[in-house]
């Protein structure tokens, strides 16, 4: 029976039993901020559970997408995933046990086939209900099985709120997967298979442990599809199941694998990409963008760690990509949005998977550096050992040659091709610990034991060099340690998992002090702030509590920073991309200058400086938003709802918010889409909003229950908070035949009553801001109509300026900047000939320095780029030697220097060699042993520098 097949009998069953089919719900729910993902198949239906809204029938069923992290570094056996379908029939204040477990019963036995003598239950250990309805089914006593809250056979929703005990129903793989001995369910020898948990709620937990009586009993029901699929189709692992197997064996075939004789840690490695490729295709489709935190961090990490185990598969080229389209025509016909998002999905991974190839070729060249400044010290410390306890042995020679490594960081990191700011915090690293174990310089003759310490960090990667690739860069541990071994260097595992665990402390230390400190500050006051400003912009009412320089205060002066909070106010708090409001607060004898409004929890904080006399706790004050700026911010906020209407018109209904920020001087808003936009496409936008503003079509506001407004097609946005009862904002209008609704969205922001109270629209900016997330600014009312005027000014100028009609601007642009271009090819044809014509000039002039050939003179040229043609033209023809030319570029003296391959090898440094050369002219500079350039400041001086160039030569052969 193919998974498809297991779908629609599960569902006809329960819809044959008068259950309400529900469709999945997005892997992130909007409405529940309180998790991170969709994590089980009730999470959808959490606020019927806990009364908070009436659900559209008492029996529901649903198949819900899911998605767990808990499990995701053990992704690669036979069992784990992070993505996985959760089948569930529920029950509100319906039926309970009996029903609930008859039907678990019939469908299992009868409608599915499966032999009941292959199938044990479960009870919680007092639930004698439970056991006598599976003994009155037909369940022996010997195969129900009493468990505790440590087996799982408890359910809590919290520390207090719903519970109750659940009961699970089994598949009996058979005594000889376990060699004969009678285990239970409870014992991991891979005998039992849980095929369905039933949970039911029957209690409320109170904070002190006491459980009383639900009035309304209810029934969560969870049955993963994935083991549903290993049963039904007699396999003994999730990936030989025809969810997997399409999928896996295009991973295969794309590395010249075949799955059955693959070795175990490349079977390990094609699961691994087959189970993130289909997590990763179903996270961004529902919008997930790949990020540094949160949500967009667990993306980011399953994409790169997919896209690791591909590098060790060998498979280099674009893969992702067209693993989602593999999952996209397995799986699309039950999960429609992979195809309507399909777009994004595939620009968002191949975007991501050229960053990840980016960051392992950095990261390479970052090891590079530090495995040969481990080789250098790694002598040093070598040599300094083998002195330890000679007569001569004075002072320990591991201190200046140290600080001589140290100095020359710059050139390990060059031969490793990278000088970038994150190599040298690594070398910097490596040093550091070594120069800890000898003490820090300070010890003028450390011991053997103290130098063969310091050795041990330059004979392994250490935890700290590997968790700072990993966590700045992203780059696997496990890439490190596979480097380090093809270099002879260890790995240290113990001290990377102990970077890790110092990390994750640090997170959770600084997450419990800020809660703590919001505890501390805001929950001791109590109660809420009733907010009023959607329909007034001022209020009288009562300080309810002041806040001083983060301290509880009964009064403030004139001066002070001040937080007040009043019992009611019309001042809109932050939320949902809209800036708090700002105003005054006018007290008998004082007056609060508002700068910002902010939530904290269920109260609204005015955030402000007393800027005359005092205010104290009682006081009665009028509360006066400053209403030209609010304005201005509904402009911004209704233009807001527009512009997003006419994106998912003009570029697609895969468009969704990824952010915004409503401000009274201007608008920001973040969109899915992989690709820039056309330029007519933006101009499409544009131009949709403002006929919208022209229709002045009304803003109208409903507040209805969550299910309802998703329901009527209004969008919400994922990660905001929603309660039971929304707000929705539609602009629609009056008259449908026009057309109807544009746009419908949850929001508890101010918005003006109608389009044509905007004025006018302006986008002014349009750019990418991350993985498959792109950025427009736009300007309304005033401020888009001085835009307008300004850039207007500026083409009539641009017309003046050119002597041509402003609509002929643009040609004549083109026609000048062919002219330059002209001018530029010819300039630089000329500096080709002066190089060629100086070439011979200066070749003439070489002289003999030891035996070495050296060219040195002045080029007439204008610019670094002629001079460095000059030098590669004289390389070309000098064969072995030593080149160091000079030219005054824009008034300043610059320089290249040239060395052959052999005398490198023989010591010489283009990079030293410049640097003193250039020093002469007030100057410095450096690079690469075989070519270096740099620059000056006194031009006069350039043929005084020149002409030192056959002694600074000969001092370096000496050296």
């Amino acid at each position: 029976m193919d998974a498809s097949e297991i779908r629609r009998r599960f569902t006809d069953f329960f819809v044959h039993k008068n259950h309400l089919r529900v469709a999945s719900a997005p892997l992130v729910a909007p409405g529940d901020p309180t998790l991170l993902f969709t994590s089980a198949g009730m999470v959808p239906f959490k606020p019927y559970f806990l009364e908070q809204a009436e659900p559209p029938s008492r029996r529901l069923t649903s198949i819900q997408k899911c998605f767990r992290t808990t499990d995701m570094d053990e992704v690669g056996d036979d069992s784990h995933l992070t993505f996985f379908e959760m089948m569930g029939n529920f029950s509100f204040g319906d039926y309970f046990k009996a029903d609930a477990q008859a039907f678990a019963w019939e469908l299992v036995t009868r409608e599915l086939g499966l032999p009941p003598e292959r199938l044990v239950t479960t009870v919680y250990l007092d639930d004698d209900e439970a056991f006598d309805i599976w003994r009155k089914i037909g369940v022996p006593e010997s195969k129900i099985f009493r468990y505790g809250e440590a087996e799982g056979n408890y359910w809590f929703a919290g520390e207090d709120g719903p519970c109750g005990p659940c009961s699970e129903i089994y598949f009996d793989y058979g005594s000889e997967v376990d060699d004969g001995r009678e285990s239970q369910p409870s014992d991991e020898t891979g005998r039992y298979l849980e095929i369905w948990n039933l949970v039911f709620m029957q209690f409320l937990r109170g904070r002190d442990g006491t459980k009383t009586p639900l009035p309304a009993k209810n029934i969560d029901t969870g049955a993963g599809l994935e083991r549903w699929a290993m049963v039904l189709q007699e396999k003994r692992s999730l990936y030989e199941t025809d969810l997997f197997t399409p999928i896996l064996a295009y991973v295969a075939g794309r590395c010249d694998r075949h799955y059955e004789a693959a070795a175990a840690e490349e079977r390990r490695a094609l699961r691994v990409i087959t189970e993130h490729g289909r997590a990763v295709t179903f996270l961004i489709a529902d919008g997930v963008l790949p990020g540094n935190e949160g949500r967009g961090y667990v993306l980011r990490r399953l994409i790169r760690r997919a896209l690791y185990m591909a590098h060790t598969l060998g498979i280099d080229e674009p893969l992702l990509a067209d693993v989602a389209g593999k999952v996209r025509a397995h799986m699309a016909p039950a999960y429609p949005e992979l195809r309507e998002q399909a777009a994004l999905v595939d620009g968002v991974l191949a975007q991501e998977e050229e960053r990840f190839r980016r960051t392992l070729e950095t990261g390479h060249r970052m090891l590079e550096a530090a495995i040969d400044l481990k080789g250098s010290i790694a002598q040093q410390l070598q040599r300094a050992r083998q002195g330890v306890g000679r007569p001569d042995h004075v002072e320990a020679p591991v201190d200046p040659l140290i600080r001589e490594v140290r100095a020359n960081i710059d050139g390990i990191a060059s031969r490793a091709g990278t000088t970038d700011s994150a190599t040298i915090r690594l070398l910097r690293t490596t040093i550091d610990a070594v120069l800890h174990e000898i003490g820090k310089q300070s010890d003028p003759q450390p011991t053997s034991d103290q130098l063969g310490r310091a050795s041990l960090h330059v004979r392994e990667i250490t935890g700290a060099e590997a968790f700072l690739l990993y966590d700045t860069y992203g780059f696997p541990s496990e890439l490190t340690r596979e480097v380090a071994a093809r270099a002879n260097l260890g790995f240290d595992q113990d001290g990377f998992e102990a970077e890790m665990a110092r990390q994750q402390q640090r997170g959770r230390a600084a997450a419990e002090f800020r809660m703590q400190a919001d505890d501390a500050l805001y929950t001791s006051i109590g109660g809420r702030t009733e907010f009023l400003g959607y329909e007034r912009t001022r209020d009288a009412d009562v300080v309810r509590a002041l806040i001083v320089d983060g301290r509880a205060a009964s009064q403030a002066q004139s001066g002070d920073l001040v937080e007040v909070i009043l019992e009611r106010t019309p001042f809109y708090p932050e939320g949902g991309g809209q800036v708090g409001d700002a105003g005054r607060l006018l007290a008998p004898n004082g007056e609060v200058e508002i700068r910002d409004t902010q939530a904290r929890g269920d109260l609204i904080v005015h955030v402000g400086g007393v800027i005359r006399g005092a205010l104290a706790v009682g006081e009665s004050v009028e509360a006066v938003v400053d209403r030209d700026r609010r304005h201005d911010v509904m402009r911004n906020h209704t233009a807001t709802h527009l512009l997003h209407a006419a994106l998912r018109q003009v570029l697609g209904e895969h468009v969704r918010q990824a952010g915004s920020l409503v401000a009274p001087d201007h608008l920001r808003f973040d969109y899915t889409q992989s690709e820039p936009p056309a330029a007519e496409q933006l101009r499409a936008v544009q131009r949709l909003v403002n006929a919208r503003i022209r229709d002045v079509v009304p803003v109208g506001v409903d507040l209805m229950p969550y299910d309802r407004a998703i329901d009527e097609g209004a969008v919400a946005i994922f990660g905001e908070k929603y309660g039971a009862d929304v707000r929705v904002v539609h602009i629609c209008d009056p008259d449908p035949a026009t057309h109807d609704c544009f746009s419908k969205e949850l929001c508890g922001g101010t918005h003006t009553p109608t389009t044509g109270f905007i004025g006018s629209f302006q986008i002014v900016s349009e750019g990418g801001v991350g993985a498959g997330v792109r950025r427009i600014e736009a300007l309304t009312g005033a401020a888009a109509e001085t835009w307008q005027a300004d850039r207007l000014q500026l083409l009539n100028e641009a017309a003046e300026m050119l002597r041509s009609p402003a609509m002929d601007v643009p040609a004549r642009l083109r026609a000048l900047q062919e002219e330059l271009e002209g001018a530029r090819r010819r300039l630089a044809a000329a500096d080709r000939s002066a190089g060629v014509g100086s070439a011979e000039t200066l070749l003439a002039q070489a002289q003999d320095v030891d035996g070495v050939k050296v060219v040195a003179g002045r080029v007439d040229v204008a610019s670094v780029d002629a001079l460095r043609r000059t030098g590669d033209e004289v390389r070309r023809r000098l064969g072995s030697g030593v080149i160091v030319l000079g030219a005054v570029a824009k008034e300043r003296p610059t320089f290249v220097a040239m060395v052959s391959d052999d005398l490198v090898q023989a010591g010489l440094h283009a990079g030293r060699l410049i640097k003193e050369v250039a020093a002469r002219t007030g100057g410095g500079g450096g690079g690469r042993p075989e070519m270096a350039q740099a620059g000056g400041k006194d031009a006069s001086r350039l043929d005084e520098a020149l002409a030192a160039t056959p002694e600074i030569v000969r001092a370096q052969r000496a050296g």
